[in-house]
């Protein structure tokens, strides 16, 4: 039996579903101790993979947060310590 041939023009690029802690952090552009304090917080909910000794954060569940925060009033960005400019103080 062949496997068929992968058309690559037409071949759909995966998005991963889950992402590891460090991968997290990255694509929420935070620290890996920051995602453990959102987990701690409730605001993250890790996903334990069954038989492993790892756990793992849904895409959806990242990108849902990054949407929650949006919603929320943003900083007072002529604050001079919401941007650390410490100039124009």
């Amino acid at each position: 039996m062949t496997t068929p041939a992968i058309d690559r023009a037409s071949a759909v690029a995966l998005e991963p579903a889950l992402l590891t802690r460090g991968e997290a952090a990255r694509f929420l552009a935070l620290s890996e101790r920051s995602i453990d304090e959102l987990c701690r917080r409730g605001e993250l909910r890790p996903i334990r993979i069954p038989g492993l000794r790892r756990v793992a954060f849904a895409v959806d569940d990242l990108r849902a947060l990054v949407v929650k925060w949006r919603a929320q009033p943003g900083p007072d960005i002529d604050d001079p310590q919401v941007l650390g400019d410490s100039s124009r103080a």
